[in-house]
C-alpha cells in the first residue's frame, strides 16, 4: 500500500496549496476594496491632510494634492505605471476584483475535487472497500454516503411503454401529414408556373352563390347621376335616343317637299324643313345632355341607288360604259 501512501501525500499537498492560494486571493480582494473606499473619499476634495512617513521611524504631517490623479501599476518585470483619474481607477479595480472572484471560484471547485480524491485514497490506504455504502463517514469533514435506489414496478413499466408507443405513433402521423402538405404545396406552385397537375382533386372547388333578393327597379328618368346605376344609365340613353330619332316617313331634300309639303297643327303650319330643323335641334340638345359622349344621328339609308353623273368630256373606259348601260 506504499504507492497509495505517496498518492495520499501528494493529494494532501495539492489541497494545502489550493487553500493557501485561495486565502491569498481573498486578501487581495480585501485590499482592493479598502483602496476603493480611500479613492472614493479622496476624490471628493482637492487636497487632504495626512501623515507622511519621513523615515522608518518618523511621520511628518503633510497635505495630499492632486487627489484626482492616480498612478496605476500595470505589472510586469519592467514595472510599468500609468496615470489615470479616480473614475478610471475605480473601474480598473472593479475589473480586477471580478477576475479574482472568478479565480477563487475555480480554486474552490478544485479543492472540492481534491478533497474527494483524498478521501477515496485514504480509504484505499486503510484497506476498506472504496464503493462500500455501509460506512457512515467518507472523510473527516463529516460527509455521509447514501445509497441511490430506484423502484421498479412491472405494471407501471407496461403503462409507460404503451403511452410512449402511442406518443411515438402520433408524432409519426404528424410528420407524415406535414410531408403530404409540403408535397401538395410544391405541386401547386409548379402548376402555377405552368406545369399541369395530373390529379384533379388538387383543383380548387367552385362555389356558386345565390341571392333571393329581388332586382332593383330601373329608373329611366335620372335626376341625380351620382346615385344612378348602370342599368339606369342604359335606360335613360335608350329613351333619349328614341325621342331624338326622326319619324320614318320624313325624308330630307326634294322628296320630302314633293310628298309632304307641309304639316298643319292647329293654327300653325310646319313645313318639312321646320320639322327637320326641330329634329336637328332636339338632337343637338340631347347631345349636350348626354353625360358620356355625343350622339350623332345619320340620315336613313335610301333604297334608291345613287345615280352616277355622266361625263361627256374626256375618254370613257369600256368597263364604265358597260356599267352605265346596265343601269
Amino acid at each position: 500500500m506504499e504507492r497509495f501512501d505517496r498518492l495520499l501525500v501528494e493529494q494532501q499537498q495539492a489541497i494545502q496549496q489550493t487553500t493557501s492560494r485561495v486565502q491569498q486571493l481573498r486578501k487581495y480582494t480585501a485590499d482592493y476594496m479598502q483602496l476603493k473606499l480611500k479613492l472614493e473619499t479622496a476624490s471628493k476634495c482637492l487636497s487632504k491632510k495626512a501623515l507622511i512617513p519621513f523615515s522608518p521611524r518618523a511621520l511628518v504631517p503633510a497635505r495630499l494634492i492632486h487627489t484626482n490623479e492616480v498612478l496605476i501599476y500595470l505589472g510586469g518585470n519592467a514595472e510599468h505605471f500609468c496615470e489615470a483619474s479616480t473614475f478610471q481607477t475605480l473601474s480598473i479595480i472593479d475589473k480586477r476584483v471580478e477576475r479574482i472572484q472568478g479565480e477563487i471560484k475555480r480554486l474552490e471547485e478544485q479543492h472540492r475535487l481534491l478533497a474527494d480524491r483524498e478521501a477515496f485514497t485514504r480509504r484505499l490506504v486503510k484497506g476498506e472497500q472504496p464503493h462500500s455504502v455501509f460506512d457512515n463517514n467518507i472523510d473527516g469533514e463529516g460527509e455521509k454516503e447514501f445509497e441511490i435506489r430506484e423502484e421498479y414496478d412491472p405494471e407501471k413499466e407496461k403503462v409507460w411503454q404503451a403511452n410512449h408507443k402511442r406518443r411515438v405513433n402520433d408524432e409519426r402521423e404528424q410528420r407524415r401529414a406535414a410531408a403530404q402538405i409540403t408535397s401538395i404545396c410544391s405541386r401547386t406552385e409548379k402548376s402555377q408556373v405552368g406545369t399541369p397537375l395530373k390529379d384533379s382533386y388538387y383543383l380548387p372547388d367552385i362555389v356558386i352563390l345565390h341571392s333571393d333578393n329581388p332586382a332593383l327597379p330601373v329608373n329611366a328618368n335620372i335626376t341625380d347621376w351620382r346615385s344612378a346605376s348602370p342599368a339606369d344609365v342604359v335606360a335613360y340613353t335608350k329613351k333619349e335616343h328614341a325621342k331624338s330619332r326622326p319619324p320614318a316617313h320624313l325624308k330630307s331634300g326634294a322628296n320630302c317637299e314633293e310628298k309632304t309639303p307641309s304639316t298643319q297643327t292647329g293654327d300653325s303650319v310646319l313645313s318639312c324643313g321646320d320639322i327637320a330643323r326641330e329634329t336637328t335641334s332636339s338632337l343637338s340638345s340631347y347631345s349636350r345632355v348626354a353625360p358620356f359622349s355625343d350622339v350623332t344621328e345619320h340620315e336613313p339609308i335610301s333604297s334608291e341607288k345613287p345615280k352616277h353623273e355622266e361625263k361627256t368630256d374626256g375618254l370613257v373606259s369600256k368597263f364604265r360604259l358597260r356599267r352605265d348601260q346596265k343601269t
